[in-house]
Order: structure tokens, then C-alpha cells, then sequence
């Protein structure tokens, strides 16, 4: 049985330890100090998890916090959503719960008629997993370094199925 939990401010150091889990690879690769939630400390995480606009979930299956989202409300546009960051801890990758948690998310948040991610061009993977679960790219993209270009996606609710 999997679920969406609400991440409390007492969970924010096992959140900062998930990040340094399920991002070292992304952060040896690219070594990102400014963006990759790798590098993240505890008093910016706490300050993002204060923000209104901002709502952080545990992905748990079986009892067992497997991965975690962020949804943050646009603004602009109070049907828009979007999700940065979503981790799956390296143990428990490729069993599908990126997927699955998503789609909780998406359940949950049944107003949303669009959401919004970001994920590196460079990175395949991350590109075909958005891809597979109905993202589609915009014409969004941001070189943050050589080598390093980070491309927006968007996913309506028409697009969701």
C-alpha cells in the first residue's frame, strides 16, 4: 500500500538526508552548487518548506518513506502546479513509484489543469521518464552551465488521460 505523507518540520533533516541520497549522482556529474537540491542545507530547505505556495510529501510504501515531492502553487495561475523536486531513494528505483507518485500527486491536486517540471536535457533518463508519464518539452530550456541545460515541461490535464 503506498500513500502520500505530509512532510512535517521534524522530518526535515531525513528530507535533507533523501536529497544527498538521491542526488550525489546528478551532483558528481554536474557538481551544481547552486540549483541541485544535493547541495541543499537545512535552513533553506526549512525556509522552502515554510513558504505557503509550497507542499512537501513523503512517497510510503509499506511503510517505508521510498521517495518525495514537492508541489508548489503558481501564483499566477491557481490550477497550475508544479513539482521540483521528486526523489525516489537509489534502493527503491525502478519499481515504478516515481510513477505512481506522480500520479498520487496528480490525484490529490485534482484541480491542477496543468503541471509544470524541470529536469537536465543531458540526462535521458529524466527525459524519458517525463516523457512516458505525459510531459511534454516547451520551448522553455536554461543553460545553467556548459554541459548542463535544464529543459521545462508541462503536462495538462487534456494530455493526462
Amino acid at each position: 500500500m503506498a500513500n502520500l505523507q505530509a512532510v512535517l518540520a521534524t522530518d526535515l533533516p531525513a528530507v535533507q538526508q533523501m536529497y544527498r541520497l538521491a542526488f550525489a549522482d546528478l551532483y558528481q556529474r554536474y557538481h551544481d552548487d547552486q540549483t541541485d537540491p544535493y547541495y541543499e542545507t537545512l535552513a533553506t530547505l526549512t525556509w522552502k518548506w515554510q513558504q505557503p505556495d509550497r507542499h512537501y510529501y513523503f512517497y510510503v510504501v509499506d511503510q517505508q518513506r521510498v521517495g518525495m515531492i514537492c508541489v508548489h502553487d503558481d501564483s499566477q495561475q491557481a490550477t497550475t502546479k508544479r513539482i521540483s523536486p521528486l526523489l525516489i531513494l537509489p534502493s527503491f528505483q525502478g519499481n515504478g513509484y516515481a510513477l505512481t507518485m506522480l500520479q498520487a500527486v496528480q490525484v490529490q491536486y485534482s484541480g491542477a489543469t496543468c503541471w509544470q517540471v524541470d529536469t537536465i536535457a543531458q540526462e535521458s533518463k529524466l527525459m524519458q521518464f517525463y516523457r512516458r508519464a505525459g510531459f511534454q518539452a516547451t520551448s522553455q530550456h536554461a543553460e545553467l552551465q556548459p554541459g548542463m541545460t535544464i529543459v521545462y515541461f508541462e503536462k495538462n490535464r487534456s494530455e493526462a488521460g
